[in-house]
């Protein structure tokens, strides 16, 4: 995909797109999964489990930030090709 990108080639931004969008929906249903079930498990402390939580919570923002600026950034490029 790299080297489609690379050269312009339309067909491997639309895959490119639709693979960042099912990265997306995955990685949200995976924050929300993730930190909740993360939290009740690990242990029995409740200073423990909210630190989890919120890491669980925040690693995920930021996982889906990266994604969205990816997204972002390819339509600039899309845009300015036309």
């Amino acid at each position: 995909m790299f080297y489609g990108l690379l050269k312009g080639k339309g067909w491997v931004w639309t895959i490119t797109i639709i693979l960042v969008v099912i990265g997306i929906a995955i990685q949200i249903i995976s924050t929300i999964s993730g930190a909740v079930f993360s939290a009740s498990l690990v242990s029995s402390s409740l200073s423990n489990n909210v630190n989890t939580f919120l890491s669980g919570i925040i690693g995920g923002i930021i996982a889906i930030a990266i994604n969205v600026v990816v997204v972002y950034y390819l339509y600039i490029i899309y845009t300015d090709q036309m």
